[in-house]
């Protein structure tokens, strides 16, 4: 994804495919496993445990979240679109996608449970896409600036965060001065708006190539 985002910007072009991409990363978090074991305690269980894996997400996660951000100085102009270049469609699996006639879009979608996403901290995928507008919020909003301290719109901040991972994808709304939350690293997006895949754990796997078992329908 940071290739297909940075295409025409930067040269991105690697040896390895996306398949061997994804088996690195996940033979490296298998690693864990030859966790250190101290003379006189046993460690292991803080490799194994959620805000370990977490920490590795956020890792892997944020160079993408940068990119989005950083692409704009990058640009030799304003970018043609700003909801259209990712989608939560891209990063884990298409909408309407089905297995056995379940919608498992539909399965994953959490409702009314509210999300707190920490700016700087948990990776939040944004696309500005106005230099004019970047500028502006990146110099102006903060503590003793024209525009105050950063704050949440509630209106235009459109935010669906992705459990367990937690990874936030963003709407139309707010683009720009999220961006500018991030590079603060300060602020928090609260959101109703959230997918759990553990509940596809079961049923799906991935193996790095996008390539769906016979039963998927799309």
């Amino acid at each position: 994804m940071c290739r297909k985002l940075l295409q025409g910007v930067a040269d991105t072009r690697g040896t390895l495919s996306n398949q061997q991409v994804f088996q690195r990363i996940m033979k490296n978090v298998a690693g864990r496993d030859l966790a250190y074991s101290g003379d006189k305690e046993d460690r292991r269980e803080y490799f194994h445990d959620k805000e370990y894996l977490l920490r590795i997400v956020r890792i892997l996660a944020s160079p993408l979240q940068d990119a989005l951000i950083a692409r704009m100085w990058l640009a030799a102009g304003e970018l043609d679109t700003y909801g259209d270049d990712i989608d939560i469609g891209d990063l884990f699996l298409p909408y309407h996608t089905k297995w056995n006639n379940e919608n498992l879009t539909d399965k994953a979608w959490r409702r009314g449970q509210a999300e707190t996403m920490r700016l700087g901290i948990d990776p939040v995928l944004v696309w500005p896409w106005r230099h004019s507008r970047l500028y502006e919020v990146l110099a102006l909003i903060g503590e003793n600036r024209p525009y105050g301290e950063w704050e949440q719109d509630d209106i235009g901040h459109d935010l669906t965060v992705v459990m367990p991972v937690r990874i936030g994808v963003l709407g139309s709304g707010g683009n720009h001065s999220i961006a500018t939350g991030i590079a603060m690293r300060t602020g928090e997006v609260k959101t109703k708006n959230a997918y759990d895949l553990s509940v596809l754990y079961p049923i799906v796997h991935s193996d790095g190539r996008g390539v769906a078992p016979e039963k998927w329908s799309t």
